[in-house]
């Protein structure tokens, strides 16, 4: 069953006024993590390489620290074999802090 929900900040990343992905970022939950955010992305297959991803990740970053003035830090966590998207949060000046181990199960893989 279909359950349509608000959630704090998630936007469309449209090309040539279509939607060809989505973004958002995720406010951590009360206590010790409330005032940090994670962000996400996905685009369209055919519209990798072309400067996109890292165009939207800057206009989010841009736009959710004034609407949710409560944050103070963005984090993007990404599977260390995905080299094109910790490229995508580089160009848009994120900071390569580390890397998880066994963080979450994802397809039946660590």
């Amino acid at each position: 069953m279909a359950v349509i929900e608000s959630h704090p900040w998630y936007r469309a990343i449209c090309a040539d006024g279509q939607p060809i992905g989505s973004i958002y970022v995720m406010p951590g939950s009360s206590g010790k993590d409330e005032r940090r955010g994670e962000i996400g992305y996905a685009v369209k297959a055919n519209y990798w390489g072309k400067g996109i991803a890292t165009e939207a990740v800057k206009l989010a970053l841009s736009c959710v620290f004034k609407e949710l003035k409560f944050l103070d830090r963005v984090e993007g966590l990404v599977f260390e074999e995905n080299k094109a998207s910790q490229r995508v949060l580089e160009k848009a000046g994120f900071v390569r802090e580390g890397v998880f181990e066994k963080v979450f199960l994802c397809q039946g893989k660590e």
